[in-house]
């Protein structure tokens, strides 16, 4: 071959390179896409959920999210793409000028704008009428053979793994190709993403019976006497593992929180957590409700999030790691063959419950104190009135907070179904929020006002019948309504961190003489100096205000018999059913969680309860603030309940999340489910089981 066909073929060879080189670029650096996020209202309150938002440009849907729920709003996050320049003719998203609608649950929203890359706020409303659920069949789920359980454990071998970590000190540099073998994770320093291709393994729909991450941590030294909780949280938003910074999930596009920090990038609650000890080990993390989610609907696989509360640097084997010994892998056991009875179909209509219970209950709701103030036994004689916007509560009863809400709009005599109290804790680091505080409701009986109580007095010249509210019962109940272990408090930017306690027995107590009702006290007896600060009412962030719900029932009005009426004979009703009843409870007491509901442990909100029999859906119900549930008038025969946690919570030990139970004709049926928040309460059973070397 001579020179001249040489130096063609090899001309011909660099312009194809060029070519591929340049279609792999192409493919791994996609246009930047407009990000919007905010609040979602509809018809002037938020939407029920599922909230699907539509982003639209000339009519077409180029993006779809969900909206979810962030405090007291539902808020969403959608990227709509750009239109690629390098495909003329086709149009794949939006260029500078295009103009962007919203439309939420079919509803065009009254907000557009114009298409611009990178991050923006845009707060959406929309006004009209929302679709009419079409009659959906009762649940109808065929019958299939229960498939024996199937245990995979997914690594590099069988699945794709993408992971990788971002660090704070060089927030625009992506993990160093140099060190790609090891994800690291240090308190605000390193966090760690990590993704498991979920789809191609676990089939859609399967029930996940456990779901376990392993990760070994590699032998590196760096102040071995400290013990980190490591926890994983759910990743909510997409992102690369080639292009991921502390600043930005993708080339472009920022996280709406620095390091996935923020509500709308993930979870804020841990899937599930793991103390670190030893090196040279492997670590464990139960997150099978999570990996449910993702069987259930793997559009929402977004990845974790792994994040330390400790300065300890720990360096964890990647999946990128030489040595596939040592790699992390998810081992996930599922079955086949029988529906999983947790999704509601959108817009499906709520199936007919039959009342248990005289009346219908109605929602209170009051954001904001009429009285709020603490008292403290180390200055008796000072008035703490709107004292810097907190609210103090200390171990050993050094400091006690004072609440009093109006409850106009309650008759009295109501019947309370259930009622809870929610606070929001304040920007304060005593220094010992490794410590857990057990605060207590109790019920105040001497009235008070706020710009004049002290230790020593309810009122000016009015003194308490014993200092600090002490007395039994004259200034106050003895025992708590409730108790909730607080060790969390907010950060000075970002979601605050909030807790409720149940306190339908004390509302009860107002509503049974509206006149007198003086409130209530929390305060903790725990032997210890932790001091937790809560937001008053004046503070000007008035969505952490106190918040009080109340479900109360109208009570019955009084029948006077006349003197001309015949006696009514007694009917005995034959039953035509049974009752299943139980309560969703907070498993708390002591800061442990052992699966028993101790005296004190109040329900939790939110919970979803179900009732099968077979594979037919009977009813279901959320629980309120009592934690409780009831389906009455249930014909006699086997069923199963079905409890799906609320966000933030996990089942208690021993725990299972469905029971099988037998209904008899007049009888109830009662059944139990404890959960614990993994934020403040220890499970009674150890978290990791690192292996044993000799």
């Amino acid at each position: 071959m001579n020179k001249t066909k040489r130096f063609a073929l090899g001309l011909v060879f660099v312009i194809g390179l060029v070519i591929l080189l340049s279609t792999v670029w192409v493919t791994a650096a996609p246009p930047v896409p407009a990000s919007y996020y905010g609040t979602l209202l509809v018809n002037g309150a938020n939407p029920p959920l599922p909230a699907t938002v539509e982003a639209l440009i000339g009519g077409v849907v180029y993006a779809t999210a969900n909206g979810q729920v962030s405090g007291p709003s539902v808020v969403y996050a959608i990227d709509v793409p750009a239109d690629w320049p390098e495909t003329p003719g086709t149009k794949e998203g939006g260029v500078v000028g295009d103009l962007v609608q919203f439309r939420v649950l079919g509803i065009i929203c009254s907000q557009s704008t114009s298409w611009s890359s990178g991050l923006n706020a845009l707060n959406l409303t929309a006004t009209g009428t929302l679709p009419t659920a079409s009659p959906t069949p009762t649940a109808t789920l065929t019958p299939a053979v229960t498939s024996t359980p199937v245990t995979k454990d997914l690594k590099t071998t069988n699945t794709t793994i993408r992971d990788t970590d971002i660090n704070s000190w060089n927030k625009t540099d992506v993990q160093p190709t140099a060190r790609r073998n090891r994800l690291y994770v240090r308190q605000d320093i390193y966090n760690a993403l990590s993704w498991f291709d979920i789809e191609s393994q676990v089939p859609q729909g399967a029930t996940v019976q456990s779901a376990t991450l392993h990760m070994y941590l590699s032998y590196y030294e760096h102040q071995m006497t400290q013990s980190p909780v490591v926890s994983v949280y759910q990743v909510k938003q997409p992102w690369n593992d080639l292009q991921a910074t502390w600043m930005d999930r993708l080339t472009g596009v920022a996280w709406f929180g620095e390091g996935c920090s923020g509500a709308l990038d993930r979870a804020l609650t841990p899937s599930a957590s793991a103390v670190v000890t030893a090196v040279s080990t492997w670590y464990h993390w139960d997150i099978t409700p999570l990996v449910q989610t993702w069987a259930s609907n793997p559009s929402q696989n977004m990845g974790m999030a792994l994040i330390s509360d400790n300065s300890r640097e720990l360096r964890f084997f990647s999946a990128d790691d030489a040595d596939p010994r040592y790699q992390p892998y998810l081992s996930v056991t599922y079955t086949t063959g029988v529906a999983a009875p947790t999704v509601t179909p959108q817009f499906s209509p709520t199936p007919t419950k039959t009342p248990s219970v005289t009346g219908v209950p109605e929602l209170f709701e009051q954001q904001g104190a009429i009285h709020d103030t603490f008292i403290s036994g180390w200055v008796v004689d000072k008035n703490y009135d709107g004292a810097s916007q907190r609210l103090a509560v200390r171990g050993n009863g050094t400091m006690r907070t004072l609440i009093k809400f109006d409850l106009t709009g309650i008759p009295e005599g109501a019947r309370i179904d259930s009622a809870s109290l929610r606070l929001t804790t304040f920007e304060y680091d005593d220094g010992k929020t490794h410590l857990t505080l057990d605060i207590g409701a109790y019920l105040v009986n001497k009235q008070w006002l706020e710009n004049q109580a002290t230790w020593n007095v309810a009122m000016t010249g009015v003194p308490w019948y014993a200092a600090g509210c002490s007395a039994v019962p004259g200034d106050r109940d003895g025992s708590p309504a409730s108790t909730t272990p607080v060790r969390l408090v907010s950060a000075p930017t970002g979601p605050g961190v909030s807790y409720t306690w149940d306190v339908t027995s004390i509302a009860q107590a107002w509503v049974d003489d509206l006149s007198e009702q003086a409130g209530l006290m929390m305060m903790s007896n725990d032997a210890s100096e932790r001091e937790v600060r809560f937001i008053h009412t004046e503070d000007p962030r008035t969505d952490r205000w106190p918040l009080l719900r109340i479900y109360w029932v109208a009570p019955l009005p009084t029948v006077t018999p006349t003197a001309t009426s015949s006696p009514t004979p007694t009917m005995t009703a034959t039953p035509s059913g049974g009752t299943v009843a139980g309560v969703v409870f907070n498993d708390n007491i002591g800061g442990l969680a052992n699966g028993v509901r101790d005296p004190g442990e109040g329900g939790i909100a939110g919970a979803l309860v179900q009732l099968w029999q077979g594979t037919s859906f009977i009813d279901e119900q959320t629980t309120i603030g009592a934690g409780t549930f009831s389906f009455s008038e249930v014909p006699a025969g086997s069923y199963t309940i079905v409890m799906t946690p609320p966000s933030g919570y996990l089942l208690s030990p021993g725990t299972l999340d469905r029971r099988t139970i037998s209904v008899v004709l007049g009888q109830t049926t009662e059944v139990l489910f404890g959960l614990y928040d993994p934020l403040v309460v220890t499970p009674l059973q150890p978290l990791v089981f690192p292996l044993i070397r000799k």
